[in-house]
C-alpha cells in the first residue's frame, strides 16, 4: 500500500499533524489455513501475516515504530532508549530499524528465562548495532536508564526515551490503521469478516489498537488478547484506558468527528501465562510444532506460541465461525547473521547467558 494510509482516508488531520515514517509494505496479507481447518474440524481459519512486514525486521512492532521514529525525528532525536526483557522483540525491532534512520539505539536489557531465542535476539541486537546494557536486577532498570540518558543529552545526543513495548497512544494508531487496512481487504474479497481476532498481549497496543478500530468501523467482531506478559503491565483496566487514550488523540485532531466511545469490550485470557514472562509451555510448544507441521507457519514459544495455543483451544469446539490469528512474530530468516558472530562480540556482562544452562 503506498500513499495514504486507510485511516488517514477517514482521519485526514492525523497524517498532517502526527509524524510517520514509512517501514512496512502493506498490506500484510491475509491467508487461509486450510489443512488446520482439516485438522481441528472447524469453522474458517486464517491469518493475518504481520511476519512479513518487512524485509529488515517484520513483527508488530513496525507498525508501531512507524509513529515512534516520525516523533523522533519531528523531536530532534538522536539516541533512542528502551528497556525490555533479555529477548525482546521491541528492543531487537527498535534497533533494527532506527540504524536506517540514523539514530543511535541504547537498549537496557532485564532478566527473562534464558532460551535459544533469547540467545539469537541478544546476537542481533549487537548486529544492529545497538549499544547494551545488562540490568540483572529490575531495581537496576531506571538506574540505567537515567545514567544513560543524562549521558546522551550531556554529551549532545538528544535522547528520547521509548517505553518498553512501544506502547503509547501515538504508536497505537499503528493498528488503529491495521484495523482499517483489514476492512478494506473483506470488502475487497480476500477473506471474509471474522468473528473472533487473536493476538498475543504483551503491553497492549496491538489489542487496544485494533479494538478501537473496530470500534470507529461498526465491525461486529471479538478482539481476543492473550496475557503473555504479567498482569502488573497489561490488564484489563490499562488496556481499556490505552483504548480511551487512543480516541481521544484521534480526536483532538478530527474536530468533525462525531463519534462517542462506549465502555470498551476487554476480552483478556490470562490462563496461558503459567510461570510467567518469557517462560515457555508445553501448550506453546504444542501450538509451535502444530503451525509448523500444518502451515509451515514459523511462531516462538513464550509470545505467539501462547496465544496460538489459546486460538486452537478456541476454536476446538467451535464448528461454525470465522477465526484469525494476527501473526506478529518477525519471519525474517538470520540464520546465517547469528551464526557469523560470537557470543564474545558482545559486551562481557552479557556472556554469562551464553555460557550458563538454558531454562528450557
Amino acid at each position: 500500500m503506498e500513499g495514504t494510509l486507510p485511516l488517514f482516508k477517514s482521519y485526514p488531520r492525523i497524517e498532517k499533524y502526527i509524524p510517520r515514517v514509512m517501514l512496512g509494505n502493506y498490506p500484510s496479507p491475509v491467508k487461509r489455513l486450510s489443512g488446520l481447518e482439516r485438522a481441528l474440524g472447524s469453522g474458517e481459519v486464517w491469518i493475518k501475516r504481520d511476519d512479513l512486514l518487512s524485509g529488515i525486521y517484520g513483527g508488530n512492532k513496525v507498525r508501531k515504530l512507524e509513529f515512534i521514529l516520525g516523533d523522533a525525528i519531528i523531536r530532534g532525536a538522536k539516541t533512542l532508549i528502551t528497556v525490555g526483557g533479555l529477548g525482546s522483540n521491541h528492543a531487537l525491532a527498535l534497533a533494527a530499524h532506527s540504524r536506517d534512520l540514523g539514530f543511535k539505539s541504547v537498549l537496557v536489557l532485564f532478566n527473562q528465562p534464558n532460551s535459544y531465542q533469547v540467545r539469537k535476539n541478544l546476537i542481533l541486537d549487537f548486529y544492529f548495532g545497538a549499544e547494551m546494557h545488562y540490568a540483572d536486577s529490575y531495581l537496576k532498570v531506571p538506574l540505567i536508564v537515567v545514567r544513560e540518558f543524562l549521558k546522551y543529552l550531556l554529551s549532545g545526543n538528544r535522547p528520547l526515551y521509548i517505553p518498553a513495548g512501544g506502547t503509547t497512544p501515538i504508536s497505537t494508531l499503528g493498528y488503529v490503521n491495521a484495523a482499517f487496512e483489514l476492512k478494506e481487504q473483506i470488502e475487497g474479497g480476500e477473506m471474509p469478516k471474522p468473528d473472533y481476532i487473536f493476538v498475543p498481549a504483551g503491553t497492549g497496543g496491538t489489542m487496544a489498537g485494533l479494538i478501537l478500530g473496530g470500534v470507529l468501523l461498526g465491525l461486529d467482531m471479538k478482539i481476543i488478547g492473550v496475557n503473555v506478559s504479567t498482569k502488573l503491565i497489561i490488564n484489563r483496566f490499562m488496556v481499556s484506558r490505552l483504548v480511551n487514550k487512543t480516541f481521544n488523540l484521534i480526536k483532538r485532531y478530527s474536530p468533525n468527528m462525531t463519534q462517542s466511545l462506549s465502555k470498551p469490550d476487554i476480552i483478556l485470557l490470562d490462563g496461558y501465562i503459567e510461570k510467567g514472562y518469557g517462560h515457555a509451555t508445553q501448550k506453546a510448544k504444542e501450538a509451535v510444532r502444530i503451525a509448523a507441521l500444518e502451515e509451515g507457519l514459523c511462531i516462538e514459544e513464550t509470545y505467539t506460541g501462547k496465544a496460538f495455543a489459546a486460538f486452537l483451544d478456541f476454536i476446538k469446539n467451535r464448528p461454525k465461525g470465522v477465526f484469525l490469528f494476527w501473526h506478529t512474530f518477525n519471519s525474517v530468516d538470520f540464520s546465517e547473521t547469528i551464526e557469523r558472530i560470537d557470543y564474545w562480540s558482545l559486551p562481557k556482562e552479557f556472556y554469562n547467558i551464553f555460557t550458563c544452562p538454558l531454562d528450557y
